[in-house]
C-alpha cells in the first residue's frame, strides 16, 4: 500500500511539473558555425546589415531599427534624425593600437560601437573616444556598449541590448519582406535576428521553474532512482525470458552511453545483438527494437528479411547499412517500433525478433 500511494503521489509530482516543460528554441544556421566564437562574427554580421550598400539589398532596415534604439536611449525626440550613414569601419584600430569594434560615420554623427556578449567591460573606452575625436570633422560622438544586459559599465556611454536592436528591426524587416518576398538575404537577417535572441536563453531563467526544481528535489532523486532501477529489472527479466525461450541462449547485456540497452547471446560468437531503445518524437515516447546482424553477406540480406519478417510486419519502422572501420565491420540495421507503449508490447518485440535473429545466425552464417 505504501509502495502504491508512492507511485500516485509521482504521478501527481508529475502532472504538476508539465507546465514547466521547455518548448525547444529554434535553431538557426548560425548555431552550426559561429557558437564558440560569438564577438566576431556577430559584430561582422552586424557591419554587413547595417550598411544600405551592401549586396543583401535590405537597403537600410537594420539601420533604422538601430537609429531607432539609440535615439530612444538618449531619450531624443524621434524627429531628431541620427543622420545617414556614409562609412562603416570595423576593428578600427587607434592610435594605441587598442581596436573598436565597430564605428559607423553618418553625415551627424560618429558611432562608436562596442558589441559585448559574455566577456567583461573592460575595455579602454577612454582611448577609443580620444581617437574618435581626431576624425570626428565636428560630427557628435557617440559611445555604445551592445550588450546582452543591455546596460553600460563606462562612463558616459550608453547601453543597448540585442532584444532592443532585435524588436527594432523586426517590424522593418517584416514590411521588407511583403514587398520584395523573393530576396534571399531576408532569410538570412531573420536567422541573424533569431540568432541574436538566443543570447537570452539563460537569461530569461524561469523562476517557477527553478523553485519547483528546489522544492521536489529530493522527490525527483527518488524518482530517477525509481527509474534506473525499474529499468534494470525489465532488463534482467528479459534476459530471464531470452535464456529461458530460446535454446542454447546465454544473454548478457550492456548499456550504451546514449540510452540504448543491447542484448548479446554469448553462444553466436559475435556482437550481433537486439537493441532496446526508448526516444521522444513529437511529444510522444516511443519504445523501439532495433535488430543488428554483423557481417552478413549481401547474398543472404533478404533471406535475413524473410526470417525476420519484415515485407509482413508493420512493426518495421526502416532499415539501412552501417559500415565502420573501414568497411571490416558491415552492420545491417533493421528498425521496429512497439505498436503500444506496455511492458508486455516491448517483451513481445524483443523476444520474437530475437528468436528469429538466433535462427539467422544458426542456419544462415
Amino acid at each position: 500500500m505504501l509502495l502504491e500511494n508512492k507511485l500516485k503521489y509521482f504521478e501527481a509530482l508529475l502532472e504538476s511539473a508539465k507546465k514547466f516543460k521547455q518548448q525547444p528554441r529554434e535553431k538557426t544556421f548560425f548555431d552550426t558555425a559561429i557558437r564558440n566564437h560569438y564577438e566576431n562574427p556577430t559584430t561582422e554580421l552586424l557591419e554587413f546589415f547595417l550598411n544600405p550598400q551592401e549586396s543583401h539589398e535590405l537597403g537600410d532596415v537594420f539601420w533604422k531599427g538601430f537609429a531607432d534604439v539609440v535615439q530612444a536611449e538618449l531619450k531624443q525626440d524621434t524627429d531628431v534624425s541620427m543622420g545617414q550613414i556614409e562609412r562603416l569601419e570595423r576593428e578600427c584600430v587607434t592610435h594605441s593600437g587598442n581596436r573598436i569594434d565597430l564605428m559607423l560615420e553618418t553625415d551627424s554623427h560618429l558611432l562608436l560601437v562596442e558589441a559585448k556578449i559574455y566577456h567583461h567591460q573592460n575595455n579602454p573606452f577612454d582611448d577609443y573616444v580620444k581617437y574618435a575625436k581626431t576624425r570626428t570633422k565636428g560630427k557628435e560622438i557617440l559611445g555604445l556598449i551592445l550588450s546582452i544586459s543591455g546596460k553600460s559599465e563606462a562612463l558616459n556611454w550608453y547601453g543597448i541590448s540585442y532584444q532592443q536592436l532585435v524588436n527594432a528591426v523586426r517590424p522593418y524587416l517584416a514590411e521588407q519582406m511583403l514587398s520584395q518576398p523573393m530576396n534571399k538575404w531576408n532569410l538570412f537577417a531573420r536567422e541573424f535576428l533569431l540568432h541574436l535572441e538566443s543570447y537570452y536563453k539563460i537569461q530569461n531563467l524561469d523562476m517557477n521553474r527553478v523553485q519547483f526544481i528546489f522544492d521536489h528535489y529530493q522527490e525527483i532523486q527518488e524518482l530517477q532512482k525509481l527509474k534506473t532501477n525499474t529499468i534494470k529489472e525489465v532488463v534482467e527479466k528479459i534476459s530471464q525470458q531470452l535464456n529461458l525461450m530460446i535454446d542454447n541462449y546465454a544473454s548478457f547485456t550492456k548499456y550504451e552511453s546514449w540510452g540504448g540497452i543491447r542484448f548479446y547471446n554469448h553462444a553466436w560468437g559475435n556482437l550481433t545483438n537486439t537493441t532496446l531503445h526508448i526516444r521522444e518524437h513529437k511529444g510522444e515516447t516511443i519504445f523501439g527494437v532495433t535488430t543488428y546482424i554483423l557481417n552478413l553477406s549481401e547474398e543472404l540480406q533478404e533471406e535475413a528479411f524473410q526470417i525476420l519478417n519484415c515485407h509482413e510486419d508493420s512493426r518495421l519502422r526502416n532499415w539501412k547499412i552501417e559500415k565502420y572501420k573501414g568497411g571490416a565491420e558491415r552492420w545491417l540495421c533493421i528498425y521496429w517500433d512497439s505498436p503500444e507503449p506496455t511492458f508486455e508490447a516491448i517483451e513481445k518485440l524483443i523476444l520474437e525478433k530475437a528468436r528469429l535473429l538466433d535462427q539467422i545466425e544458426k542456419t544462415l552464417r
